[in-house]
């Protein structure tokens, strides 16, 4: 038996994946754990680093001990996520394991910053030329959205559009500075790319209402502030985006549930959450839900939209400080996680890791089934020849 301390990267995220089943297929357990807490040292500069201490050993039966600060608890095992239950590894997948419309990363101008534009230099051009209005979309990605920043960028369809814009010398220079930019890339994609200088590289724009989800964003929040975007707004390769989207979907990606859920799958930057398509949206258990729940989380969800827009004068950074956060705001939300965590089960839940484990729980039944399914469609198959 051996006791180790370790950060907390090897139970979250992508390490999970890679550490355990090595760990398990050496017929190793986990004999107790004491839960995530902070290091410290009486350095000046302290590391942002948060640890677990772990003791490792052959299986030694059904008596293994999680700790925390301040309680105990005797369980039958301790997963690989530092919970009770099954040795469950929740690995990458390139689509939805709940069937909900696919998150992506968004558009990508590779321009050198010659197709984006300040508030100020776009309304001077705007004031000069009228015309010009209609070419320029709000262009957003995390850092504006949750620091309440604006930028813009040209959007140009088509050539006659692009003939059009080059009748203004400003644009004309942009337009070219990109261009010059791409051919001098070691990217022999990007270099190809400068043949439609005026447009982005990649283009994920859709003329529709979005889910904005930030890539990165602090721990320090009960909740990372998500933004449901109108059609006319750019997005961009700086946050992940879910097109043709529902509210109600807006709704469990900024509830509590799912909160706890990119705690343990996602990756992080010293304390900050790096969110995981793969690992954190794809994989993210949903139950069937028939419309009735659908439109009674949609009315919550909207009203933490509503709520939202009630403080104009405050970013989603100000909004989502947990502590200076809106009584009205936390009330919504509240409100909200509780329609979400009835979709899980009728008891109200105590606390986060209830909520972990019941998602475990859910995401072990959907991925047996799904192979269930799998066999069967395989079988068919196979008869068909």
């Amino acid at each position: 038996r051996m006791a180790f301390v370790s950060t907390k990267s090897i139970c979250q995220g992508e390490q999970v994946s890679i550490l355990w089943p090595e760990v398990y297929a050496r017929g190793l357990e986990i004999a107790f754990a004491y839960k995530p807490f902070p290091w410290a040292n009486n350095a000046k500069a302290k590391a942002g680093v948060t640890c677990i201490i772990l003791g490792i050993s052959r299986q030694i039966g059904e008596s293994k001990k999680i700790f925390t600060k301040d309680s105990q608890r005797v369980v039958k095992n301790i997963t690989p996520y530092l919970l009770q239950g099954k040795n469950l590894i929740v690995h990458q997948r390139t689509n939805s394991l709940s069937s909900i419309p696919k998150m992506q990363s968004g558009s990508k101008p590779t321009d050198d910053g010659n197709l984006l534009f300040s508030t100020e230099e776009r309304n001077l051009l705007v004031t000069e030329s009228p015309e010009l209005k209609p070419f320029f979309k709000l262009f957003i990605g995390s850092k504006e959205f949750i620091r309440g920043e604006r930028r813009w960028c040209l959007w140009v369809k088509n050539l006659e559009e692009k003939d059009f814009l080059e009748r203004y010398e400003t644009i004309k220079k942009r337009f070219e500075a990109c261009r010059e930019f791409r051919i001098k890339s070691t990217k022999v994609a990007t270099q190809k790319k400068s043949e439609i200088y005026y447009q982005f590289d990649e283009s994920k724009h859709q003329n529709s209402t979005a889910i904005l989800f930030p890539v990165n964003s602090s721990s320090n929040r009960d909740y990372i502030p998500i933004g449901y975007m109108d059609p006319t707004t750019v997005l961009s390769n700086k946050c992940h985006i879910v097109y043709n989207s529902n509210p109600w979907i807006f709704g469990f990606l900024t509830s509590r549930m799912h909160m706890t859920w990119l705690e343990t799958t996602s990756s992080r930057i010293r304390e900050d959450y790096q969110y995981s398509i793969k690992l954190s949206y794809n994989t993210f258990p949903i139950p069937d839900l028939s419309d009735e729940p659908k439109e009674v989380i949609t009315g919550k969800a909207m009203e933490v939209l509503a709520v939202r827009e009630r403080y104009p004068e405050k970013t989603m950074a100000d909004l989502y400080d947990p502590d200076k956060m809106p009584a009205d705001l936390r009330e919504a939300h509240n409100s909200l996680d509780l329609c979400i965590d009835a979709c899980y089960r009728s008891e109200p839940f105590t606390s986060d890791e209830e909520r972990l484990e019941q998602l475990f729980k859910l995401y072990e039944k959907m991925i047996a089934k799904e192979e269930k399914d799998k066999l069967k469609g395989n079988t068919k198959k196979k008869g068909k020849k």
